[in-house]
């Protein structure tokens, strides 16, 4: 919520409430919107997919 306060992120309760369901956030924080780069820093694969699955399944998110 103070988060919230400061517009930091949403000031609808409902989206704050999903916001703390949250297990992973990904945010774009390294220029890939304005330098048009990418960059990874760690891929972690869980419950048997590897990590070109989840490269595969971000790219289609």
């Amino acid at each position: 919520m103070a988060m919230a306060k400061k517009k930091a992120i949403v000031s609808k309760l409902t989206a704050i409430e999903e916001l703390a369901g949250m297990d992973v956030l990904f945010s774009d924080k390294t220029g890939t919107l304005t330098k048009n780069e990418i960059s990874i820093a760690e891929i972690e694969s869980y419950n048997g997919f590897t990590e070109n699955d989840v490269i595969f399944y971000a790219g289609l998110a």
